[in-house]
Order: C-alpha cells, then sequence, then structure tokens
C-alpha cells in the first residue's frame, strides 16, 4: 500500500488528517528514527509542498536535520491555522451525547 502524495490542500483538517494517516503508517509499519520519518514523508511532498519544504529545510542549520516533531510542527503551523484547530478542540471538548 503506497502512501498518498501531498501537493497542497485547500481544506487545513484534511492536511491533518493526511499528516496523521502519514504518522499512523510510519509507526505501524516502518521502523524508523524521528529523523527517517521526516525524510521519508518529505519524498510524498510535490508541487507546492515540496516547493515549501525546501524553504523549511533551507531554514535549518546547515548540519540539522529535522526530526518527525519539527517537520509535523512546521508542516502544520504552514497548513493548518492556529485558531481552527482550536476551534475543532473547543468543539469537542463541549460535545454531548446526543449532540450532532
Amino acid at each position: 500500500m503506497r502512501p498518498s502524495i501531498f501537493t497542497t490542500c485547500p481544506e487545513p483538517l484534511a492536511a491533518d488528517d493526511w499528516l496523521r494517516t502519514i504518522e499512523s503508517k510510519c509507526t505501524l509499519l516502518l521502523e524508523l528514527t524521528e529523523q527517517e520519518k521526516a525524510r521519508y514523508v518529505a519524498q510524498l511532498l510535490q508541487g507546492p509542498a515540496e516547493a515549501w519544504h525546501a524553504t523549511f529545510l533551507a531554514r535549518q542549520d546547515r548540519d540539522h536535520v529535522p526530526t518527525w516533531q519539527e517537520f509535523c510542527q512546521a508542516f502544520r503551523a504552514h497548513y493548518i491555522p492556529t485558531n481552527l484547530m482550536e476551534q475543532k478542540q473547543r468543539e469537542f471538548r463541549e460535545l454531548k451525547q446526543g449532540n450532532k
């Protein structure tokens, strides 16, 4: 099963879903270090996402290899507005059984 390619995403929650799916596949199927995960996922980026990643790497110190956590943090900062995630977390906390 080949992981899906990420190019860009007009829907922020879909970007978060993609990242979570990739993270679970990396964790369950591959035995990778945190830095190897970040390198592996970079191969799944194309087009605008690949250009974003090149900029992300250019901002790192020359000898620094980003970790998975650093990649995820930067990816979410770029593709998922902070206020959206906060709103969704608040909505989740306020859910009561029977709410739709």
